[in-house]
């Protein structure tokens, strides 16, 4: 991964940017090589190109910057709201710090947009849950998992399938059912439609045969088993945090929290469903590191009030 400045990506992500253009204004349909993504990352460079009308490196980057700090914002209100703003400071802490999240977050990407829109939905699922399945955050839910969808594509409902799956850990599968599909399949419709309907109208055969055929449904079936197991390279870009990780794993079962098992469960789905890419780059693996950066950051704050105390001795460094 490259630490290099704002928008320098590989040349593997240019087509991100191609559709993006500060002097002509917006496209509703991209070109025909492009239509495997939607338009709301593409439209966001183009809003932050305005001023100088040119797509540069740093108008580029912008929208993944933003998204970046909304990202930490989101870890942040996740754990404050869970518990407490301890846990919340520390575990944004632990993302900022994160190897593979600086490294990626600044560049010109949209699957940092598509991590911030996933973790507030997480966000607005939690609320949700206390609020007995209210109407309004449930909506929030679905909106925030059709902004990611709108951000990259088919790769935003990974936080839908992290939300059931979640839930079902927790609650019980029963439970599922009070996160009311029906409202998240209108919900959803409604945010989707001008994009894909766009899509249908001016690509017919080409995106239903090309992309929805071609590219999502080969998606999972690209590469070997073996292959898939770099998906565990998260461990590496979690250093040295994931020194904690470990050490935590013995305290959650002393100190069990339904909570936590929800966004553990919501982690792991991430985790699974991103390690079945068929085409597997390190800025895939950029979601995931908001869920261990929380469990970190409330470990690092709560153990050791909570009968956690020898735990974060083993975790703690040795001096030599």
């Amino acid at each position: 991964m490259s630490s290099g400045g704002p928008g320098r990506a590989s040349e593997e992500d240019q087509d991100e940017r191609e559709c993006a253009d500060g002097e002509h204004g917006f496209r509703l349909a991209p070109r025909s090589s492009q239509t495997n993504k939607p338009q709301l990352f593409f439209w966001s460079v183009a809003v932050a190109s305005l001023p100088g009308r040119e797509v540069t490196e740093w108008t580029a980057a912008l929208p993944a910057v933003l998204s970046s700090i909304a990202t930490l914002a989101a870890v942040f209100a996740i754990g404050a709201r869970t518990w407490g703003v301890g846990a919340g400071a520390m575990a944004a802490l632990v993302l900022a710090s994160t190897i593979g999240f600086f490294a990626i977050g600044h560049h010109g990407q949209s699957d940092v947009m598509v991590t911030a829109w996933t973790w507030w939905a997480l966000y607005g699922l939690l609320v949700a849950r206390r609020a007995g399945y209210a109407t309004r955050p449930l909506v929030a839910f679905y909106a925030c998992v059709g902004g990611a969808i709108l951000s990259k594509g088919p790769i935003g409902l990974v936080g839908l399938a992290a939300g059931f799956a979640g839930v079902a850990y927790s609650d019980g599968w029963r439970d599922t059912m009070r996160l009311r599909p029906v409202l998240g399949l209108v919900v959803l419709a409604v945010l989707l439609a001008p994009w894909y309907g766009t899509y249908l109208v001016g690509r017919g055969s080409a995106f239903v045969g090309d992309t929805v055929g071609g590219h999502y449904g080969s998606w999972v079936f690209r590469r070997g088993v073996r292959a898939r197991l770099e998906s565990l390279w998260v461990l590496a870009y979690v250093l040295p945090w994931t020194i904690f990780l470990v050490a935590a794993a013995t305290w959650w079962r002393k100190r069990p929290d339904v909570e936590r098992c929800l966004i553990a469960a919501w982690t792991l789905t991430i985790w699974v469903l991103v390690g079945l890419s068929g085409a597997h780059r390190a800025r895939y693996l950029i979601p995931i590191y908001s869920g261990l950066a929380l469990l970190v950051g409330e470990f690092l704050t709560r153990a050791a009030a909570h009968g956690g105390a020898s735990a974060l001795r083993r975790a703690r460094p040795r001096k030599v």
